[in-house]
């Protein structure tokens, strides 16, 4: 008993201190441990069942141990999937042991391997389409608006282990393949570069998709629906628009601006638009829009003529919000979930500024007019600070917070300290302190106190 008794006393003599949501924010405390690298999946899906939604899956695994005697690989696994087989590669195939108990698989491996060794292995499953768990199913219907049969994954924040094995948090980064079998008719479209697209004996028909720059697995993504393909560019890099058949006589006066807004956020961040390829594909009753790594899913709403007197929110705030996500958010990802502002409030700043570069400074205050109406309405149900795990204003408040530091610190430092935390953290993760950090190595100004008021702590912005 003495020695709990001297603990104890140790506890009640020393000084009690609660750490402040700074302190909380700058020590990592939200980020997760792993002890491997995830370095490649090769995600193969075919077999869609369309009358019990589901499908079967196959992924190989490549990643790198981060530990001596490293033994066994704990990976995110929905519970809806059942897994049938995991075993080493080709060509002998040798069978491995593994447990499955709700969302996580456990691969033992053969063999334990040493730090910096590789490792792969395939899983074989089959997996059920559980709407909102990760991949959602979309029956056809007959009546207007006759939205075709589809299916779309959604894997933010960490959905996308309920359709294919992985590691499912941001703080890691992996290149992958999404090899879609679908039936006739069907496109399946997914992230990075269209590498092949066969047709089938069996009338079925594969799309290989591969991207190739590592990205988080959060921003994996896939849609298989009956869509057109509406070809544009910006400067050399495709830019698709896929809609439905009957959408397509007016997708491109929706979509149409998309080329300009790249060209001016290309200029804005100092970052070239860094992906192979940018496609945005409509969806049935999606939330909104989605920034899946070059692939933005967007809702199947295409407004009439009239709508573009009054300028859509589609066109005025979804389209750039979404795109400006390319860098904020899938060029640049937050190191864990409590510094989400980072991708949501830059996506949310950076429509004002392109509205303000293209229709003068009385375009973009009006946007930040609006965001600030949206800011009070939220701030009053409840205010929480902008930097801080599940804040609920990281929307508008972020755009505000990021608009202030504009005006504070003028155009060329702020884009400066911008492109500067892009290229520092260029396909990586960082932490709201990094970007502190990386405005005071770009313009010499310490805003220690800009970010302690106003993303730190509960301060009202008026």
């Amino acid at each position: 008993m003495r020695p709990t008794t001297c603990l104890l006393a140790l506890c009640l003599t020393a000084p009690l201190t609660a750490q402040t949501n700074a302190e909380r924010m700058a020590t990592d405390r939200y980020s997760r441990s792993h002890d491997y690298d995830l370095l490649h999946q090769r995600i193969e899906l075919r077999d869609f069942d369309w009358d019990r939604p589901g499908f079967q899956g196959r992924v190989t695994v490549t990643l790198r141990a981060l530990r001596p005697a490293f033994d066994s690989v704990v990976l995110d696994a929905g519970a809806l999937l059942a897994i049938t087989e995991v075993t080493g590669p080709a060509p002998r195939g040798v069978p491995y042991r593994f447990d499955h108990v709700r969302d996580t698989l456990v691969v033992h491996l053969p063999r334990a391997v040493a730090t910096g060794d590789t490792v792969r292995f395939v899983i074989r499953y089959r997996g059920v389409i559980a709407n909102g768990r990760g991949l959602t199913f979309i029956e056809a219907d007959s009546l207007p608006p006759a939205r075709p049969r589809q299916v779309w994954s959604q894997g933010e924040d960490d959905n996308n282990h309920d359709w294919f094995p992985t590691y499912d948090f941001p703080n890691d980064r992996a290149t992958w393949e999404m090899i879609a079998t679908v039936p006739r008719g069907y496109t399946a479209v997914s992230n990075g570069r269209l590498v092949a697209e066969r047709a089938n004996t069996d009338g079925t028909r594969t799309w290989h998709w591969r991207q190739e720059q590592p990205a988080v697995t959060y921003l994996a993504s896939l849609i298989v629906a009956p869509l057109v393909r509406i070809r544009d560019r910006w400067r050399t890099v495709p830019v698709d628009y896929y809609v439905y058949a009957a959408d397509s006589a007016r997708a491109r006066r929706l979509f149409g601006v998309t080329p300009d807004m790249i060209e001016v956020f290309s200029r804005l961040t100092g970052v070239p638009y860094p992906w192979s390829k940018y496609a945005q594909t409509t969806v049935a009753d999606f939330f909104g829009g989605m920034e899946n790594v070059s692939a933005s899913t967007m809702v199947d709403w295409i407004p009439e003529a009239r709508a573009y007197v009054d300028r859509p929110w589609y066109q005025h705030i979804l389209i750039p919000h979404e795109l400006a996500h390319q860098w904020f958010g899938d060029y640049v990802t937050t190191a864990n979930w409590a510094h989400m502002w980072l991708n949501e409030g830059f996506a949310e700043f950076l429509p004002g500024q392109y509205w303000r570069t293209r229709r003068g400074e009385a375009a973009g205050g009006d946007y930040y007019l609006d965001e600030y109406r949206q800011y009070l309405g939220i701030d009053q149900r409840r205010r929480m600070p902008l930097a801080a795990l599940g804040s609920n204003n990281i929307y508008p408040k972020g755009a505000l917070v990021l608009e202030m530091l504009r005006k504070r610190l003028g155009d060329d430092r702020f884009w400066s300290g911008v492109r500067h935390y892009l290229r520092r953290h260029a396909l990586g993760v960082a932490t709201t302190d990094d970007l502190r950090q990386a405005f005071l190595e770009a313009t010499g100004e310490n805003l220690e106190g800009f970010f302690s008021q106003w993303v730190y702590r509960l301060s009202l912005i008026h």
